[in-house]
């Protein structure tokens, strides 16, 4: 199965949610009408995609939508998001080696219902396989928790031939033997202050992690 456009890549996304489910906004019509709303490059606002909607005979009321976008579970859209993903891992079968880099980033949250419930930010950490050119899965940690922390859901994310690519900020003897621990391979930059042995081995709890020296260069050298 190959996609050639944005349509029909929403029709095999949508084809096997439920049409009965409720009665109203069932929830083929609730996520067709997010995913118009974020392809028309013409709609501006909500009203505008529901004055669309209405005129091209969808009756559905505002209101109604927004109600459901407070009251449906969440789920809905990460199974979408997973039957995409599986979709490019089958269309890339795994033949070789593939680097997948992986990084945080911090997201403030604006909402005061998050403020009262003591939560400022939220951490948002995937990789990116280099081969599919898709995300991992999802990792969204509320508070101030470091990077450190999440050494074996990395590993998680990562596919059977894939090698985790990390900056310094994941550089820790406990990220490490979590690597180890799962048998993942990872290219991690250390730090200054790091020191190895003679054979440029770094020892954790778990095993040893080799250490490589790589200098720039320009391309006559």
């Amino acid at each position: 199965m190959k996609f050639n456009s944005f349509p029909g890549i929403v029709k095999f996304l949508l084809k096997d949610l439920p049409t009965n489910d409720y009665p109203v906004l069932n929830s083929r019509l609730f996520c067709s009408i997010w995913f118009a709303g974020i392809l028309d490059k013409g709609i501006n606002s909500l009203r505008d995609l529901f004055y669309q909607l209405n005129h091209a005979g969808i009756k559905v009321d505002l209101s109604t939508f927004s109600k459901a976008n407070k009251t449906r579970d969440p789920q809905i859209f990460m199974h979408l998001y997973h039957k995409l993903l599986h979709y490019i891992e089958e269309a890339h079968p795994e033949k070789r080696l593939v680097l997948c880099p992986f990084d945080a980033t911090v997201i403030p949250l604006m909402s005061k219902l998050f403020w009262l419930q003591g939560y400022r930010q939220v951490k948002l950490i995937t990789t990116l396989n280099q081969d599919t050119k898709s995300t991992g899965h999802l990792i969204v940690s509320p508070g101030q928790a470091h990077e450190i922390n999440f050494g074996e859901d990395i590993v998680k994310m990562l596919p059977e031939n894939g090698v985790a690519v990390g900056d310094r900020g994941f550089c820790s003897h406990k990220v490490f033997e979590q690597f180890i621990e799962n048998d993942a391979l990872f290219i991690i930059r250390i730090k200054s202050n790091w020191k190895w042995d003679e054979n440029y081995h770094i020892t954790t709890e778990r095993g040893k992690a080799r250490v490589s020296s790589v200098e720039p260069c320009n391309k006559s050298s």
